[in-house]
C-alpha cells in the first residue's frame, strides 16, 4: 500500500513535469520513506493521545527520528515491520520512561544512562551497512549531523529539566539509549 501511494505520488510529478522519468525511482523510494515516517508518527501521537501521554509520544519523536536517520543501526526488513517496531520501540520507551520515573533516586542512573548513550552514538554514528556502503565524505556529513543533533538533545535536555524536571526528561533520555541500542545491535551483526 505505501508503495502505491509513493508512486501515485511521484506520478502527479511526472503529470506536471516536475520531474523526468528517469528519476522514477529516486521519488518512489523517497515517498514511500516519507509516508513511512509520517505514518509511524501519526501512528505514536494518536496512541498517545488515546492513552494519555501525548507529552511522552511527542518527547519520543523528538528525541529518537532526527538523531536516528544520521546515526542509523539496526532497521526492519520492511515498512510494515518499521512501522510495528517504531511503534513497539515508542510504547517500550514510554514505559521505561515512567517506570523509571517513579524509582526512588533514580536520577543519577537516568543521567549515566544518558551519559553512555551521547558517548557511545559520538563515537559510532553512522552505522552502515556492508551491503549499502556510503561514500566517505557522506559518511562524514553524517557524522557532523549525528553529533550537532547530540550537542542540541543535550543542551535541549538541560534546559528541558530546569524547565519541566518531570518523566519528559526521562523518555527523551530513554529514546536516546534507544538509538544506542538499535547502534550496537546493527554493529553486532544485526541488519
Amino acid at each position: 500500500m505505501l508503495r502505491l501511494i509513493a508512486e501515485e505520488c511521484t506520478n502527479l510529478l511526472l503529470k506536471h513535469e516536475a520531474i523526468q522519468e528517469k528519476q522514477k525511482a529516486i521519488y518512489v523510494y523517497g515517498f514511500e520513506l516519507i509516508w513511512s515516517l509520517i505514518l509511524s508518527s501519526g501512528s505514536i501521537i494518536i496512541l498517545g493521545t488515546v492513552f494519555g501521554y501525548l507529552p511522552l509520544a511527542v518527547t519520543f519523536l523528538f528525541y529518537f527520528i532526527p538523531i536516528r536517520i544520521p546515526a542509523g543501526g539496526f532497521h526492519a526488513g520492511s515498512y510494515r515491520d518499521c512501522f510495528l517496531s517504531t511503534n513497539l520501540m515508542a510504547v517500550g520507551c514510554i514505559a521505561v520512561s515512567k517506570w523509571l520515573y517513579r524509582l526512588p533516586d533514580s536520577g543519577y542512573a537516568v543521567w549515566g544512562l544518558l551519559f553512555l548513550a551521547v558517548v557511545y552514538i559520538w563515537l559510532k554514528a553512522p552505522v552502515v551497512s556492508e551491503k549499502h556502503s556510503r561514500k566517505t565524505d557522506q559518511l562524514a556529513r553524517n557524522r557532523k549531523y549525528a553529533r550537532f543533533l547530540l550537542v542540541l538533545d543535550v543542551v535541549s535536555l538541560l534546559i528541558l529539566k530546569r524547565i519541566v524536571n518531570s518523566c519528559v526528561v526521562y523518555t527523551a533520555v530513554v529514546a536516546l539509549c534507544a538509538v544506542a541500542i538499535l547502534m550496537f545491535f546493527f554493529r553486532r551483526g544485526g541488519e
